[in-house]
């Protein structure tokens, strides 16, 4: 019997048989620029611009931090 993702996932989670192992493959953002960076370059025009640089803005240390993130979005009163 073929189950779909919710099913396979709730089986697993109960101990009950499954048709296959289920997986989630999650990526950070950091470990998403280097795969971009150094492995496949992405479909997507501004990714290739951007992900390459984000990547190497990390390793030099000039990624923001993310306190410096939070304090830049807008507060609301």
């Amino acid at each position: 019997m073929k189950m779909t993702s919710k099913e396979r996932v709730l089986a697993a989670v109960r101990g009950l048989p499954v048709d296959r192992t289920p997986v989630l493959l999650w990526l950070n953002p950091h470990a998403a620029c280097r795969m971009m960076a150094e492995f496949q370059p992405p479909a997507d025009r501004g990714w290739r611009f951007f992900g390459p640089r984000f990547w190497r803005w990390r390793h030099e240390g000039r990624w923001p931090r993310n306190e410096d993130i939070r304090n830049a979005l807008p507060h609301s009163p």
